[in-house]
């Protein structure tokens, strides 16, 4: 008796750990899909579950709001094409958190969730050019293969041009002295904007600039 109650408690216990390792995986579910989503090359609409390491693209109408497990969101607009590489959301040791995207070209919005916010030093949103860490953000980037843009609505960001000290193999923000933050009430229609090569982001200004008028939000 008790070696099979011995067994049907480590049963469970497995169960229990391949459940909680399913769900470390996920990284949020999509909340809104408007015309062509891909998820991993497939067909999505509003309830599809993303998992870490899926990459997600969107085509000439193409509008996806995905809701982060910590309640953050990533959306992304027409003719965008990123990748979720890490989302590892630990509410009892947020040092353990992990948070990295990439957004090959297009234009997205990264708003914080509360994992986010409290491990901001292991957030990490790489384009082909820079690197993007958070303050507890709400922020919105331009990339193509030569220049990235960045535009902060709420809080703000440290960004750094890849080079000497700031790899996109890392993780978390890139603190060198080329390093430049934006905060959103610090310069009115600013961005910080990188051109491939480039190591210190340049602040310009200008409503032209913003990632909004490269590729506007969803109407509604």
């Amino acid at each position: 008796m008790f070696k099979q109650t011995h067994v049907r408690n480590l049963c469970a216990l497995a169960l229990w750990g391949l459940a909680a390792s399913a769900w470390a995986d996920e990284a949020g579910k999509v909340v809104l899909s408007v015309g062509e989503v891909r998820v991993q090359g497939q067909a999505v609409k509003a309830g599809h579950s993303v998992q870490a390491g899926d990459r997600l693209s969107t085509g000439a109408d193409g509008y996806v709001y995905i809701k982060t497990v910590d309640n953050g969101f990533l959306i992304l607009r027409p003719n965008s094409d990123a990748s979720i590489i890490a989302y590892q959301a630990d509410s009892h040791t947020p040092a353990n958190s992990r948070f990295k995207f990439e957004l090959r070209e297009g234009v997205a919005r990264s708003i914080s969730g509360q994992a986010v916010k409290n491990a901001r030093q292991n957030f990490r949103f790489n384009t082909p050019v820079a690197a993007i860490g958070v303050r507890g953000t709400d922020f919105t980037v331009f990339t193509d293969a030569q220049t990235t843009r960045i535009a902060v609505l709420s809080g703000g960001v440290v960004v750094s041009g890849f080079g000497q000290g700031c790899a996109p193999e890392g993780g978390g923000p890139c603190e060198t002295p080329h390093s430049r933050e934006l905060f959103a009430n610090q310069q009115r229609d600013g961005v910080l904007q990188v051109s491939r090569g480039q190591l210190a982001p340049e602040l310009l200004r200008g409503k032209a600039l913003s990632p909004d008028a490269t590729t506007p939000p969803q109407p509604d």
